[in-house]
């Protein structure tokens, strides 16, 4: 069963305790899909809360390099939650940590894997390939592929293999750093 949030002091309350609970700038996607489809609170109420917790300093909101809009709490809106907290539901508080432990599972697992076409130059492209085990970078590697087209084919390539792709670099750098017996 959802839990139900409706007066605006709650939404407030709950906007504050997800930021606080995420650890890290909660992206406006996580935060409004905890707040309207888990929590199931009114768009509109919680867009009015959200709000009023910018207009009072409690939160700042901002847009990262990729343009994502990104909240994170202000000093005033720890403050205020670190005291508060208890006044919102232990259930719905509950619930809450298990959406986020979700929401960052997904996030991790679509960052576990990242291939991407880095231009060297008008006529030049690399490919860079990134394994992440949550958000430590367990491996990096680039190398030329020439022209932006083979590079696109490179790409592509990996992605459909990047499981053979980690355990057969694994093998080599564990080859090459056995130790050579005379």
């Amino acid at each position: 069963m959802k839990p139900v949030v409706k007066r605006p002091v709650t939404i407030m309350l709950t906007i504050l305790y997800i930021i606080d609970a995420y650890k890290r700038d909660t992206p406006e996607a996580v935060l409004s899909t905890l707040m309207v489809e888990d929590i199931g609170v009114n768009y509109f109420d919680y867009r009015s809360g959200l709000a009023k917790l910018e207009d009072t300093g409690y939160i700042n909101t901002y847009a990262d390099d990729e343009g994502h809009e990104l909240h994170q709490l202000c000093v005033s809106g720890k403050e205020l939650i670190d005291s508060m907290h208890k006044r919102l539901a232990y259930q719905l508080r509950c619930d809450i940590i298990g959406y986020i432990r979700r929401e960052k599972r997904k996030i991790d697992k679509s960052n576990e894997f990242i291939c991407e076409i880095v231009p060297q130059n008008d006529a030049d492209f690399s490919v860079k390939v990134i394994y992440n085990e949550t958000d430590d970078e367990l491996l990096s590697v680039s190398f030329r592929a020439g022209a932006k087209e083979t590079a696109e084919g490179f790409k592509e390539i990996l992605r459909g293999r990047k499981n053979e792709f980690f355990k057969e670099i694994n093998e080599a750098i564990a080859k090459a750093l056995e130790p050579k017996n005379e």
